[in-house]
């Protein structure tokens, strides 16, 4: 009998929110030459789900079966995307860790408001 372990669930544990995120979700995906942000920082806030795991954006709208989300900032489109606390817009983690410095609260790219914060919210499980 398998058990699930660190928080999985189900036989596969596909899809799952809980899972520890790859490599290839916390490392720079090259949209930009370089980010302030050191890479335990950035693997830090995509496990604890403060930022949406940093993928490639698409040049397209749709795939995967569900539609993506276009961050104003590069214009590509997303599966997985943050929002703004502010003004409740739409930015991909690698734009967000390109205007909002490590230590330091930022301004919103978009209302123009002090103190950046985003929120991630995983999206429905597939199940």
């Amino acid at each position: 009998r398998r058990q699930a372990g660190m928080g999985n669930t189900g036989s596969s544990g596909a899809g799952s929110s809980r899972r520890p995120p790859r490599q290839e979700h916390y490392a720079p995906t090259g949209l930009y030459d370089s980010c302030a942000w050191d890479l335990r920082s950035v693997r830090r806030l995509v496990v604890e789900g403060k930022v949406a795991p940093r993928v490639k954006g698409h040049p397209t709208e749709t795939g995967g079966g569900r539609p993506r989300v276009e961050c104003p900032i590069c214009f590509l489109y997303y599966d997985f995307t943050n929002l703004t606390s502010c003004c409740q817009q739409c930015i991909c983690t690698e734009c967000y860790l390109q205007v909002k410095p490590p230590d330091a609260p930022g301004c919103c790219p978009f209302c123009n408001l002090d103190g950046l914060a985003v929120k991630y919210t995983p999206p429905p499980d597939d199940g």
